[in-house]
């Protein structure tokens, strides 16, 4: 699991480094979720639930990207808060308890600040999520190879989120899983 996640980093923050070519300034920043066309993967945010309480509270307006193993307990997330400009990777183990329940567990927590210049692709790109193109070819069933590794993404919008269960094939998961948190 520690290599997936170590591969995961890596990665993002490889194309971070490709996605900021120029300089941006904090008045050119584009809006967060100013037009939402994938609305059937929309929910209340309380539909959330106590499960990610553990790593503090969320941002009001966000990516939350849940990296994990259906082999192990170990998992990761990444979060990026729009509003205050912070990245934060935070390692986590799922233990079951003697209800039959599980509860999340950190192992350790990274966060550091946001420029404008990293903060600018990653807004474009989660608002392409939330409003993206039509298919150019009809869609059909995903087919996926089996895995025993998941990544979901949620966008945050106040009280609402956006929930997609596969990271692939969205840039944003690949530009804020290669930003490098301890700089």
């Amino acid at each position: 699991m520690n290599r997936l996640l170590s591969m995961g980093l890596a990665a993002f923050v490889a194309l971070l480094c490709i996605a900021i070519a120029a300089p941006v300034s904090a008045d050119t920043l584009p809006p967060y979720a100013p037009v939402k066309t994938d609305t059937k993967d929309i929910k209340p945010r309380e539909q959330l639930g106590q499960f990610f309480a553990p790593l503090g509270p969320l941002p009001q307006h966000g990516v939350m990207i849940v990296l994990g193993s259906f082999i192990s307990p170990g998992g990761g997330f990444f979060i990026v808060d729009f509003d205050n400009h912070k990245i934060s990777q935070t390692n986590t183990i799922t233990q079951s308890l003697p209800d039959g329940t599980s509860e999340l567990v950190v192992t350790g927590k990274s966060e550091r600040g946001l420029n404008d210049e990293e903060l600018k692709p990653l807004l474009e790109k989660a608002n392409d999520v939330w409003n993206p193109p039509p298919p150019s070819t009809p869609s059909g069933p995903m087919h996926m190879p089996p895995m025993d590794s998941y990544c979901a993404l949620y966008l945050l919008d106040g009280d609402q989120y956006l929930e997609k269960i596969t990271c692939s094939p969205h840039d944003l998961v690949d530009q804020i899983e290669h930003i490098k948190i301890n700089k």
